[in-house]
């Protein structure tokens, strides 16, 4: 016998506010891959979404990324693979996304080193905790 529960939808960007950053790493991109498909004409906040991935081979839905990365002013993609040029930082995100950091709602899924490392630096540089969301690969 087993019981199965959930799916709460905690993780919705459309609770967030006006300015986001969505963070992908890896598999992690899914999420964010199935909010891009809900897009008519891209999204109502302005959203910057950053996607690392450890080799070229790695990279998930590309087409369809850079479909949605040409569809609308308000959506802008940031690909990255760290075997070439190093892991992503909350440093970079900052300088490449439009507006104050400290304003943003960010969004993150991938492993879970990474979402606590980055978590860590954007509270740092000013995002409220309130502002940071992010899903897990695992059970809770």
């Amino acid at each position: 016998r087993a019981k199965v529960d959930g799916c709460y939808g905690r993780f919705d960007y459309r609770k967030g506010g006006r300015e986001q950053i969505w963070v992908a790493g890896g598999i992690g991109v899914t999420p964010f891959v199935s909010w891009i498909r809900e897009f008519d004409e891209g999204p109502e906040a302005d959203v910057d979404m950053f996607y690392s991935v450890r080799g070229d081979g790695d990279l998930l839905f590309a087409e369809e990324l850079a479909l949605a990365d040409g569809s609308s002013d308000n959506f802008r993609l940031h690909t990255r693979v760290s075997s070439e040029d190093g892991n992503l930082t909350v440093e970079e995100i900052a300088s490449l996304s439009r507006g104050e950091l400290r304003n943003k709602h960010v969004y993150m899924c991938g492993p879970i080193a990474m979402m606590d490392a980055m978590e860590r630096q954007f509270k740092r540089l000013g995002v409220p905790r309130g502002n940071i969301h992010y899903e897990e690969f695992n059970f809770r």
